[in-house]
């Protein structure tokens, strides 16, 4: 302690120069240290994500490829966007009618329902109502299933109509039925 109280002022200054200088050197590299570990912990994180933007480059003609396939067969299953949706209604309508005739069943009445719009498609239907055997109510059904672009059922509605009583009366059921159907039209990106 006695060698500190001999110190002179400029040995004073010099003294503490060096410690400020000495310091600044240590908060320096500690400083350097931790933005080094920051990077670091950075690099980790954006190593994966590389690896990923890689992947996707490695496999990108297989994903335009994959896409213009899928595009295709979404083109395939809804109807075109650039057909008008009152136009679509009665396409559909007569497509319905031809498709419960062929399966025998007999036609009452149709209807052309509002189309209505989301995002990505607008729902065009159509209300049918027919008559016929449940046997022709079901190759109807599935003609339905069968048809492109796809025909949804929305609602279905069967009657029964009443059975004659007799002997020369068929025994097969006779049903009416009222049937609510929509395809989806693809909206314009």
């Amino acid at each position: 302690m006695n060698r500190l109280k001999q110190l002179s002022r400029s040995q004073w200054i010099v003294t503490v120069s060096l410690l400020i200088v000495v310091l600044a050197i240590v908060w320096l590299m500690a400083w350097l240290m931790l933005g080094y570990t920051q990077y670091q912990r950075d690099m980790q994180n954006i190593e994966p994500r590389l690896a990923r933007l890689a992947g996707l480059l490695e496999v990108e003609e297989r994903l335009r490829s994959s896409e213009q396939l899928a595009s295709a067969e979404v083109n395939n299953l809804v109807y075109n966007p650039s057909e008008e949706s009152g136009a679509l209604g009665a396409q559909m309508q007569k497509t319905v009618r031809e498709l419960f005739a062929s399966a025998g069943m007999s036609v009452t009445g149709t209807q052309i329902l509002t189309a209505k719009a989301d995002e990505q498609f607008t729902r065009v239907g159509i209300g049918i109502n027919a008559t016929g055997e449940m046997q022709s109510l079901e190759t109807a059904l599935m003609q339905i299933v069968e048809a492109r672009p796809l025909v949804f059922l929305d609602r279905l509605e069967i009657q029964p109509e009443r059975a004659r009583r007799g002997r020369n009366v068929k025994q097969t059921q006779t049903v009416q039925v009222r049937v609510q159907l929509f395809s989806m039209r693809l909206n314009s990106p």
